[in-house]
This record gives structure tokens, sequence and C-alpha cells, in this order.
């Protein structure tokens, strides 16, 4: 099962959707391509008057938030950098079947096409597996007070609050990076938290061998017989593990050190996890 990462900052539900192909999850306007139909998924977790912590490095970017910590069976890592989030709604969706629904997208001549360009450009490319929305949130400043979260009276000014960038949610533009206000509300949907796998494509010679790193893919392979140069080139499409909440981080540049810490209040939280299983297809 992929983890649930949380993003930096929130997007637009309409930026980043199930089964998308994405270059940068951290950038609504970065390449990426949509599905032409929605995949089977299914609601994983659903919850209404949805009320959650979230942490923050002191650029405001988001790092954790107690409902992910417990999906993972990890701290809360909770310091002063800490916000109260409510929402009307919060909604946990899971494509049923990502390896499958990966293999019929590879197969399409669209999905082909979008990853030879990708492949060409060096850029990495991820696959949309799981995304965790919310309806309507607020984000208010919060303190832990005696082991209990507790809204802050005042804000505290030497910390910025996690507010809308350029290239995330257009709801979300409530001040600027600057803003010292107390709380911060948005409107509509947004998506706080992605699942992704990683996808590697490449062009070449259907004689090239693979490295070692590639093990870690399941490959599929498409004759490039438009290339009138060689007609031996083809595109290698592989699909492979899931990104991990450190390596979102790094590219975000949000070091890892600033994780190596957490309250005791934070790891009192409790943890928990649910299991998933799925028969993955075969390798090269």
């Amino acid at each position: 099962m992929s983890p649930l990462l949380v993003l930096p900052a929130p997007l637009s539900s309409t930026s980043i959707t199930l089964g998308q192909l994405v270059t940068d999850p951290l950038y609504a306007d970065s390449p990426s391509l949509k599905p032409s139909t929605t995949p089977a998924h299914k609601e994983s977790h659903t919850q209404s008057k949805y009320e959650d912590t979230v942490a923050h490095d002191e650029y405001g970017r988001f790092t954790s938030t107690r409902f992910i910590s417990k999906l993972c069976g990890q701290p809360h890592y909770s310091h002063e950098n800490l916000l109260l989030l409510n929402a009307e709604q919060m909604s946990h969706t899971t494509i049923d079947k990502p390896s499958l629904v990966f293999n019929t997208l590879r197969k399409d001549s669209t999905t082909r096409s979008f990853l030879r360009k990708m492949a060409h450009q060096n850029k990495p490319v991820y696959f949309v597996t799981g995304v965790q929305t919310l309806k309507n949130p607020s984000f208010k400043r919060a303190i832990v007070e005696h082991g209990v979260v507790a809204e802050a009276k005042a804000p505290a000014s030497q910390f910025r609050l996690p507010v809308r960038r350029v290239d995330s949610a257009a709801s979300l533009d409530n001040g600027n990076s600057n803003s010292t206000s107390a709380t911060t509300e948005s409107s509509d949907e947004s998506v706080l938290a992605v699942e992704l796998l990683k996808v590697k494509c490449r062009v070449g010679p259907s004689s090239e061998p693979h490295s070692v790193a590639d093990l870690d893919y399941a490959w599929s392979y498409h004759v490039l017989d438009d290339d009138e140069d060689d007609e031996d080139l083809q595109l290698s499409i592989g699909l492979g593990k899931a990104l991990q909440a450190t390596e979102l981080r790094g590219l975000a540049g949000i070091a890892s050190s600033q994780q190596d810490e957490y309250s005791e209040e934070g790891s009192s939280w409790g943890s928990s996890s649910y299991s998933d299983s799925e028969d993955g297809i075969g390798g090269f």
C-alpha cells in the first residue's frame, strides 16, 4: 500500500486527481496528463465535521498531520508550529487496483506519447493513486498546553501560516507569504495529501540492457515505428514503488533533520495502520 503524503501546501482538487500522471506533485502547473475517465476507486475514509492537527516548518510548509501519522503508524511531529484544521468533510480516496489501471493507461497512445515526451525531457513521472480532499477547510494557529492541543489566543509573529502559493489552489488565496493572521480560510475542495507511485520511462534501442535500479519496476515495451532514423527504438515504461515521505520532503526542499525530533505530546496521540494488498504485475 502506498503511504499518504501530506503536501507542503494544499492544491486545488481540480489540479491533481486519481489516475493522473504528474511530473511534480508540488506544482499544479507542471506538465501532467489526466485520465480520460475516472478509474475505479474506493473511499478508504470519509468524515464529516473533520478535525485534525497539522505540523508545519518555519516557512509555513506542512510536514505532517495527525490523521496521516496514525495511518503510517508514525509519531505526529509537533513542536510549537501547529495548526488546527477544521473542514466540512474529509475524504481519502484510492484507486482500487493501481497496477491494473496503469496497465490500461500504458496501452493508450496518448499516454505513451506523453511519457515519451517526458523521457526526452528527463522529467520524473508519478502516478497518482490516492488523494485526501477537504471541503471548505480552515486553519488556525494552535499550541500544546498540558498535553492538549488548543487554539492559540494570539498569533505568534515569528511563525507564518501556510498560505496560498502561486501554483496552489485558487480557492486558498487569502493573503500573502507574510501574513500573520491567526486564521486562514479557504473555500470549496482542496487536496491536502496524495499517494504516488514512481514511473520510469525511456527511449532507446530494444537491445539496451536494464540497470540494477530498474529491478524495482514492472516494465512494458512499445515499438516506436514512427521513427524513420532508427526502426529499432522502443519506449520502455516501468511502474515502480511508492514515493515515500522523505522523498516528497526532498522535492520540497524540506530537510529530513527537521523531522528527527518530536514532542512527547505528539507521540502520545497514538498510532494505527491498516493494510491492503494487491498482486503486482510482472517485471521484465
